[in-house]
């Protein structure tokens, strides 16, 4: 019996017993597997996709990752006359195929079929293409993915992507400066922090740039770590009192650049605890009581402030533990 002949029903279940990339090699056997296949969407079983597209070299690239931790890297290169692609030390040219439409034509394949909830989903692009702006309007349903990360340039380009996710699977944003500047920028993220998506977020992480929005904004995070170019006692105070309150809080990094009312924030939490250890005489920490016990240790020390839930066993000996009996 060849494959063409293979009942539906024991062909389906086939599908359960191969990856990703034994359902595309079956795909290609045949009109009548490929139709079989475009038409069931066997699930891809992937947790991970990352695409890169860079206008600039005119080269796109897609990193995949299975459940059973196979890996696959693509690229799509623009080439005079059409695309090469390159993926396993082996290589494809397409003759008058442009190089960004049978990439995000193959992207939006990955997606018909991913039925699983993915791990993580990243998208690098100092702008989003038009190409993958027609994907992810096309679709019939929303993203189903745990994190969201995207390495690009202003805040618009995160809102193109971000409606298009399924806001009941999101627990973890991700933003990024895709250039590689020397001088952090101010980031307006005001637009971001309005949506169900932010809100409904439980992890956030930010890096090469400075939020331009209140601290008022992350104070639901059970984990975060931003950057700001000023940060102020009363800041600190509100995220200290808001995280006790947070059963689900764990940790919060935040870099900044100036400190504002040192002295306030000495009256509002109290004398520090200092290690007098050489490399620690500039590191000021407090402890304070969570309602289930643990501590939320502060631990300023230039240009970087930590907050994090530690065990009761975990202070040292001689802190206070501010709220505890």
């Amino acid at each position: 019996m060849s494959l063409q002949e293979i009942p539906e029903k024991v062909l389906n279940n086939l599908m359960n017993f191969l990856d990703f990339r034994e359902i595309l090699t079956l795909r290609s056997v045949s009109h009548n597997l490929r139709n079989h296949i475009d038409k069931t969407k066997p699930d891809f079983s992937i947790i991970l996709i990352s695409i890169h597209a860079d206008f600039n070299n005119q080269k796109n690239q897609v990193w995949l990752k299975t459940q059973d931790d196979e890996h696959l890297q693509v690229a799509y290169q623009k080439e005079e006359n059409g695309t090469q692609l390159a993926w396993d030390q082996k290589s494809k040219f397409l003759e008058n195929v442009n190089y960004s439409s049978v990439f995000f034509n193959d992207f939006s394949r990955i997606l018909d079929h991913q039925k699983s909830v993915l791990t993580e989903i990243k998208i690098a692009a100092h702008v989003i293409p038009e190409d993958l702006k027609k994907v992810l309007k096309s679709r019939k349903s929303p993203i189903k993915a745990n994190k969201l990360l995207m390495e690009t340039t202003h805040q618009s380009q995160v809102l193109e992507v971000l409606p298009f996710m399924d806001i009941e699977f999101l627990k973890e944003i991700g933003i990024y400066e895709i250039r590689q500047n020397t001088v952090q920028e101010l980031w307006k993220i005001d637009k971001i922090v309005e949506t169900s998506y932010w809100k409904k977020a439980e992890n956030f992480e930010s890096l090469g740039f400075h939020v331009d929005v209140s601290v008022e904004n992350f104070k639901h995070f059970s984990k975060g770590t931003w950057s700001v170019s000023a940060i102020s006692a009363e800041d600190l105070d509100f995220l200290k009192t808001n995280f006790l309150q947070l059963p689900t809080f764990k940790f919060c990094v935040i870099y900044y650049q100036i400190l504002k009312n040192l002295d306030q924030l000495l009256e509002l939490f109290g004398a520090p605890f200092i290690i007098y250890d050489l490399g620690k005489e500039n590191q000021k920490r407090w402890y304070f009581k969570f309602p289930d016990n643990s501590v939320l240790n502060i631990l300023l020390v230039p240009s970087m402030i930590f907050l994090t839930r530690i065990e009761k066993n975990e202070v040292p000996e001689g802190a206070e533990i501010v709220g505890s009996e």
